[in-house]
């Protein structure tokens, strides 16, 4: 088998035993019993702060989420995967500590569903990944392209971060 046939087998692997739970944050979080868990964020403090994210498959069912904020059990599985992103060219992410409430409500505030890798799970990056460039340029556009209500999110979720 050559290094690509390997490598696809490695993912499809991986990917089978990922073990990562995917859905409504409170809810993955209740089953899960997590009081805490870690997040990835990048550029933490900064005004380009943002928290690594899965996208997921637009379904057009409105129940599903097609953006996931993704969580860890445990703060070690979280460091690796950030040197595997890094790997990958993005900068080194923050491993930062979020209570299952703010978890919760940073994803309710930004209609996120939740990606939560248990204790016994193994994520790597996807392959396809990249940084949405395009996200940052809308919110430097400020106010007036993103509306009084938009502003007011960001205002809450800039707090919900302690910035």
């Amino acid at each position: 088998m050559n290094n690509d046939g390997l490598s696809a087998e490695f993912q499809r692997l991986v990917s089978q035993r990922s073990g990562t739970v995917f859905g409504h944050p409170s809810e993955v979080l209740r089953e899960q019993r997590a009081e805490r868990s870690w997040v990835l964020i990048f550029n933490a403090g900064e005004t380009d702060e943002g928290v690594y994210t899965l996208q997921g498959r637009d379904t057009g069912d409105s129940t599903r989420h097609g953006t996931y904020v993704l969580a860890f059990a445990r703060q070690e599985e979280a460091a690796r995967f950030s040197m595997l992103l890094h790997a990958q060219g993005f900068d080194m992410p923050t491993t930062t500590q979020w209570a299952a409430e703010q978890v919760s409500e940073f994803c309710a505030m930004a209609e996120f569903g939740l990606g939560f890798v248990p204790d016994d799970a193994l994520l790597v990056p996807p392959q396809k990944n990249y940084f949405d460039v395009n996200a940052f340029e809308e919110l430097s556009e400020g106010e007036g392209a993103w509306g009084a209500d938009s502003a007011e999110l960001r205002s809450r979720l800039d707090k919900l971060l302690d910035l």
